[in-house]
């Protein structure tokens, strides 16, 4: 009896949570659909009180410096590394930078000044593991959404940059496989 009663319980918390987060994703969807996006910390950025992105100056420098080496040819680890060397703190506040945040950095859109929402989703509410949105949801993008740190081109640019390095390492790899099967 007490097993059934147990089993009964926990049936009624997954079916809670299953429409808390139905709640939650509408919620979400409703927000972007009326251009109300959710702006998390961003190196160049502090938000006012009422949420807007304002540039903050000192690290504004910074994520110039980053596209500026960036587009001069120094990998994400070079600049990194000078980064650290030049006492430069992340936006939590840490003196040592990696590859990957300088990578992120180069990545994101909101340096520009757009905002794109929803770039990864969680298709599971038990597990609640993200996953990158690859058209599995609606994705908006606000264009203009708060002052630029860095020219769109310059973003482009980047963005053309990363993809060739990608396309080349794909190349290579295809290579790779194909001289190991000889």
């Amino acid at each position: 009896k007490s097993e059934m009663i147990l089993s009964f319980m926990s049936a009624l918390a997954q079916e809670e949570s299953h429409t808390k987060s139905e709640i939650m994703n509408a919620s979400i969807e409703m927000r972007f659909r009326r251009g109300i996006f959710l702006t998390p910390p961003l190196l160049g950025y502090d938000q006012d009180e009422n949420g807007e992105l304002k540039i903050n100056e000192h690290e504004a420098k910074i994520v110039k410096l980053i596209f500026y080496m960036y587009l001069n040819g120094n990998t994400c680890q070079e600049i990194a590394d000078t980064l650290t060397e030049l006492g430069c703190k992340t936006k939590k506040n840490n003196e040592v930078w990696s590859s990957g945040s300088i990578l992120q950095i180069l990545q994101n859109e909101r340096h520009c000044g757009d905002v794109l929402a929803r770039k990864t989703w969680t298709p599971n509410y038990l597990d609640h593991k993200s996953r990158k949105n690859n058209q599995d949801r609606n994705q908006y993008r606000k264009r203009e959404h708060h002052e630029a740190i860095i020219s769109e081109m310059a973003y482009i640019i980047v963005f053309d940059i990363r993809e060739d390095i990608v396309n080349v390492l794909g190349i290579f790899h295809q290579l790779e496989s194909y001289q190991t099967k000889l």
